[in-house]
């Protein structure tokens, strides 16, 4: 299929949207503007060493480019970014097909039905059955994609930023612990519910339980060779020896998963 995907031109309609906001210094958002492109590239990078076409990578581009459309309205509506109250995935998706804002974005339809799964999907628990082989591939692509950089935020910027209104310091965190729940979730080499998270670190660990939903042999290695997993647990300095034996535990289930897990084929 002669390449329909103009990048140049993606980019410059996610600049007017970006800057329609009045609102750009809230909490979170010059992270989520970061965090956009990062994903972009990230995608980028899983679709080319993953021996995809050149119009899948542009696809996978542009999905990256998309996936987080609805933070921004979510920022801008709440002042927060609240998964538990607030679907930015849905709100995305909703804005791009409901109310037609894909066209400003790509002017073929014919990639459509990928481009709104990959969104709607893409901070759900689970990819589910039942989606063509083309949106399950883009669908796990962009979920990868994006818990790649979700470990390099977790990693580097502040904790402020990362949990605004949920945790205000690094001290929050290491006079936490982990819950039951989220502790089970990691034993059964399982994502966490959002649902379960109680305590302050259980939204840090939260993060590092992505690992059990990779998809892509590329994403694990660079998470590997980045050291990911030990930058963000370097972060914290547990204060109750309990806690700390829960993270060790963890630490192990994650590296021993990444090195000989099973989180997927990397088709």
């Amino acid at each position: 299929m002669k390449n329909t995907i103009d990048m140049v031109h993606a980019r410059n309609a996610m600049n007017r949207f970006l800057d329609s906001f009045e609102d750009r210094d809230k909490p979170g958002f010059r992270l989520k503007v970061v965090h956009t492109y990062h994903v972009v590239r990230n995608a980028r990078k899983i679709a080319e060493e993953s021996g995809m076409s050149e119009e899948d990578v542009r696809l996978a581009m542009l999905i990256g480019l998309l996936h987080d459309i609805g933070r921004f309205t979510e920022i801008s509506d709440t002042g927060r970014l609240d998964n538990e109250r607030y679907d930015h995935a849905e709100q995305g998706a909703d804005l791009l097909f409901g109310k037609g804002m894909i066209r400003d974005f790509i002017e073929t339809d014919a990639y459509d039905d990928i481009i709104e799964c990959a969104v709607r999907l893409h901070n759900k628990l689970n990819v589910p059955d039942g989606l063509s082989e083309e949106q399950d591939r883009h669908a796990r692509l962009i979920r990868d994609a994006d818990k790649l950089d979700n470990f390099r935020v977790k990693a580097e910027e502040p904790i402020e930023e990362i949990f605004p209104n949920r945790i205000g310091s690094i001290a929050e965190i290491n006079e936490s612990h982990i819950s039951e729940a989220v502790m089970a979730a990691f034993r059964r080499n399982e994502c966490v519910n959002i649902y379960d998270r109680k305590t302050p670190l259980d939204y840090m660990m939260c993060i590092l339980a992505f690992v059990f939903d990779l998809n892509f042999d590329v994403t694990k290695k660079d998470i590997l060779e980045n050291g990911y997993i030990e930058k963000i647990i370097s972060r914290v300095d547990l204060k109750e020896n309990e806690a700390a034996g829960q993270l060790r535990e963890c630490y192990e289930i994650i590296v021993c998963f990444l090195r000989g897990g099973s989180a997927g084929s990397g088709s």
